[in-house]
């Protein structure tokens, strides 16, 4: 299975499945790879690491958290009644969490004054937290952004505005800004300040921190990283064509991310007609930014619609696969949720079908799911005959 989301520290790396399971790996000296056990329902859909212990969200809007606690850096405590969690971020030895109320919640050692969190102006929100060795930084809703905490080396000294996301290593930290650069302040002994320059037309869209590096992703789908390298650590991997990275992460000593190519898979079949099972294929990589070329076969009267949903899970009359039989369409079965239809004319029994994928670069990784329905009067009483399912997951 695809990663959905990895995070790196010191020595210890932990990563979120696209299914919603937590694994955890490398140093284990207090329990940080004994990831807790989820209940019945519930998947996890974020991690962080810390340098000797993890925070995790769950999809019931809860953090869970283990490894070392010597600060209290785990007694994270349950939201007031009616709230949840939103984010979380563990540095040294505090952890940042954030509300639905748009508070910061902040626990663990106060050394610094780490987790003595600013006040916010009237009808402001925290949307986003990053943990440093002993500093923090927030993001505000109007893109300003907060520093608190330690502050030896300025990298607590923030003058950035109009962010989008934020970064803290152990003495620096990275902001993010709405026109695709990135700002830097803090300590710069290895040269973890001096963001690379950007190709024409390319920008910056996600940022990370460790120890003494920084890294990046770009519009193009490549990763740049800047800082100590002692161990090779920023000397980021090239991408082969149709490849891309979808999330980055930086530990103290290594960087990881996690790399999309485009790809289909069919799933469930279909259901006979008269020219036998209508088939749905896809022709080309789907890549933002191009065209990939659907094509739906076995159309007795050459004419079909496309089904484009973003869900095979629940659909229109319920959980999916729906059974059409009640509706006249014997042993067919709907399998995606198709907020998107679009009527296709074929010749000879095919219609081949375009799908433009706009140019964004946050579609990358994002996945739909297909599926056909033929018009054949021959069949069954309703007259429709449905494809197998194909689900699409976006490339660079």
């Amino acid at each position: 299975r695809r990663q959905r989301q990895m995070c790196i520290r010191d020595r210890t790396m932990a990563a979120v499945r696209s299914d919603g399971v937590l694994v955890a790996w490398g140093r284990n000296n207090y329990g940080q790879r004994t990831v807790p056990a989820l209940p019945p329902g519930i998947t996890y859909t974020s991690v962080t690491v810390g340098d000797s212990h993890l925070a995790a969200l769950r999809s019931d809007g809860s953090i869970v958290c283990w490894g070392q606690n010597n600060h209290g850096q785990c007694d994270v405590p349950a939201p007031p009644t009616g709230l949840s969690y939103l984010a979380a971020a563990a540095g040294t030895g505090h952890t940042l969490t954030i509300r639905t109320d748009g508070q910061i919640q902040a626990v663990g050692q106060n050394n610094r004054g780490q987790l003595s969190v600013p006040s916010l102006p009237t009808g402001q929100a925290w949307t986003s937290v990053a943990a440093g060795h002993e500093h923090s930084l927030a993001l505000r809703s109007d893109g300003a952004i907060a520093a608190w905490g330690g502050d030896s080396y300025g990298q607590s000294q923030s003058t950035a505005s109009l962010a989008i996301a934020i970064a803290a290593g152990r003495h620096h930290s990275l902001a993010l800004l709405r026109d695709g650069s990135i700002e830097a302040w803090g300590r710069n002994n290895y040269g973890q300040l001096d963001v690379p320059s950007r190709p024409a037309g390319v920008y910056y869209v996600a940022i990370d921190a460790g120890g003494d590096l920084s890294v990046a992703r770009r519009s193009d789908g490549t990763a740049v990283a800047w800082g100590r390298n002692h161990f090779g650590q920023t000397e980021t991997p090239a991408t082969s064509p149709g490849v891309g990275f979808i999330s980055i992460d930086a530990g103290n000593d290594s960087i990881g991310g996690v790399s999309q190519i485009g790809t289909s898979e069919r799933f469930g079949e279909g259901c006979p007609g008269s020219l036998g099972i209508p088939a749905v294929l896809l022709q080309s990589p789907p890549r933002v930014g191009l065209t990939t070329v659907v094509t739906m076969e076995g159309l007795p009267f050459d004419l079909a619609v496309l089904l484009v949903g973003f869900s095979n899970v629940t659909g229109p009359l319920g959980p999916l696969p729906t059974n059409l039989t009640a509706i006249g369409a014997t042993d067919c079965k709907l399998r995606t949720s198709s907020e998107i239809n679009e009527a296709a004319v074929g010749v000879g029994g095919v219609s081949t079908f375009p799908i433009l994928i706009p140019p964004f670069p946050v579609l990358i990784g994002a996945q739909f799911y297909l599926q056909s329905v033929a018009v054949d009067i021959l069949a069954n009483p309703a007259g429709l005959v449905f494809s197998n399912g194909l689900a699409i997951l976006v490339g660079n």
